[in-house]
């Protein structure tokens, strides 16, 4: 079981990508637009203004917790949030970060044998495997929008709004 904390960009495909491993994919969002992505995709959608996510995946869990929960938000409450959401010996992915400084509550870590996984950028290797996924049929990817890249100021500004549901690919001309 697998928890995708906000479906942006990068989470609507991580939502793929979990279920492609045989994952149950729970996703949370703010915005009706990327919890029906998310939905389309296979994921049982949450929306967290509305819903009480830890009742949620209680219920969901039959009172285990997440096996992995990947943070797409990168807060400090968020980090917090998908710790206290795994089940004993589960995963917590960062996926991003914004804050300055890295700070968990120990105990809960430390206690059920939680890890911490950073996530780097892609490699290479990762790259041609998304793109053979891609070039049959398994994951789609989910383009937002699309900016020449004179426009690049603009693109930045609508990622930052968060209204997009998928990636925003730059072309040429």
């Amino acid at each position: 079981r697998v928890l995708i904390l906000g479906v942006g960009g990068l989470g609507i495909h991580g939502v793929q990508i979990a279920r492609l491993a045989g994952a149950e994919v729970l996703a949370t969002s703010r915005r009706p637009g990327r919890l029906r992505a998310a939905e389309r995709f296979g994921a049982i959608p949450v929306n967290t203004d509305t819903q009480a996510l830890a009742e949620v995946v209680r219920d969901w869990t039959g009172g285990e917790g997440a096996d992995l929960v990947a943070d797409n938000i990168g807060t400090r409450a968020s980090v917090r949030e998908g710790l206290s959401l795994l089940r004993p010996g589960g995963k917590l992915l960062v996926v991003a970060y914004l804050d300055e400084a890295f700070e968990v509550p120990s105990l809960p870590l430390f206690r059920a044998e939680r890890e911490i996984i950073g996530c780097r950028g892609s490699s290479r290797q990762d790259l041609i495997e998304v793109v053979r996924l891609a070039a049959a049929g398994k994951l789609s990817p989910v383009v937002g929008a699309h900016y020449p890249l004179e426009q690049i100021g603009a693109a930045v500004e609508r990622l930052e709004r968060g209204d997009l549901v998928g990636r925003i690919v730059l072309t040429r001309g």
